[in-house]
């Protein structure tokens, strides 16, 4: 894998998992992940923090470029 930046895992575990917070968990779903579980539950991010991780995911998602079909 080469290290173009975060890239989202192929499962949408909102699907698999509807009572998972997909708002919450998606930073911890990018490989290589932003952040992990217990620096969500202990308070070491915050949710601007979160909203950053979110952000980022989604600069890294649209500078991919499209693969030909």
């Amino acid at each position: 894998m080469s290290g173009d930046g975060p890239t989202t895992l192929p499962i949408d575990y909102n699907d698999v998992y509807p009572e998972l917070n997909g708002y919450l968990v998606r930073p911890l779903l990018v490989n290589p992940p932003l952040c992990s579980l217990k620096e969500l539950k202990d308070g070491t991010y915050t949710i601007y923090d979160l909203e950053m991780m979110h952000q980022i995911i989604e600069i890294n998602q649209h500078m991919k470029p499209t693969q030909p079909t």
